[in-house]
């Protein structure tokens, strides 16, 4: 692919086949890799929910004056860290800075944001009366036929986390007021608590133990 859209196109495309193939009712064999693909189809979405939970967590803790750093997070960031790393390390013909980025965390987070785009794009796609051709659009975005809204997207979200940021800082004293803190104080605690104990430290954790220790024998990512 010679570009981010091409891509996206070419993602959206397989994706939509998978989604049609698990969708289709008229087909009644079960097999293994079909509730693989499900369970693939379960971890896109728990991987988006997860990162749009901890992000309206951690704003609201932040405005609010009610932001604490708990050491666990310290172990899903260590492990995911080491997972990368050594799949950056057994990938062939990798590069000094593929294995930089992956230690550091930088490219597995923008992959999954892009994958988690196309999951979201996909099922959107397949609840809407319109309905599109993947094929067609893979075509047209590789012919320079139609363009890339990455940029606008980003230019949103930088806009919309400016806006956020200023009105935190001018109502600062209505946010950090005792009747404020007091409101959303159950909710992050109890949010707080299931993310950190529950999710985090338990299957998160669990699941780059067991890739890391899958991936123990001298074989390439």
């Amino acid at each position: 692919m010679k570009s981010y859209h091409t891509f996206r196109q070419q993602r959206n495309k397989w994706s939509s086949g998978t989604l049609d193939l698990l969708l289709n009712t008229s087909l009644a064999v079960k097999t293994n890799q079909h509730w693989r693909m499900w369970i693939s189809q379960l971890r896109s979405f728990l991987n988006l929910f997860i990162r749009i939970l901890l992000i309206l967590l951690l704003s609201t803790a932040l405005i609010t004056d009610q932001f604490t750093w708990h050491w666990l997070w310290f172990i899903p960031i260590i492990l995911a860290a080491y997972l990368n790393l050594l799949l950056a390390i057994k990938t062939p013909m990798r590069r000094p800075i593929d294995v930089i980025l992956s230690g550091t965390l930088i490219s597995p987070e923008i992959y999954l944001w892009a994958n988690s785009g196309t999951f979201l794009q996909v099922w959107l796609d397949k609840l809407s009366k319109n309905k599109k051709d993947g094929w067609s659009n893979q075509y047209n975005a590789e012919n320079g036929q139609t363009r890339s809204r990455l940029t606008e997207g980003i230019a949103l979200v930088v806009l919309l986390v400016c806006i956020i940021i200023f009105c935190a800082v001018y109502f600062r004293d209505y946010f950090t007021s005792p009747d404020v803190q007091q409101l959303v104080h159950p909710y992050l605690q109890l949010s707080w608590i299931i993310f950190t104990y529950f999710y985090l430290t338990i299957i998160a954790s669990l699941m780059m133990l067991h890739h890391i220790w899958t991936l123990r024998r001298n074989h390439k990512a």
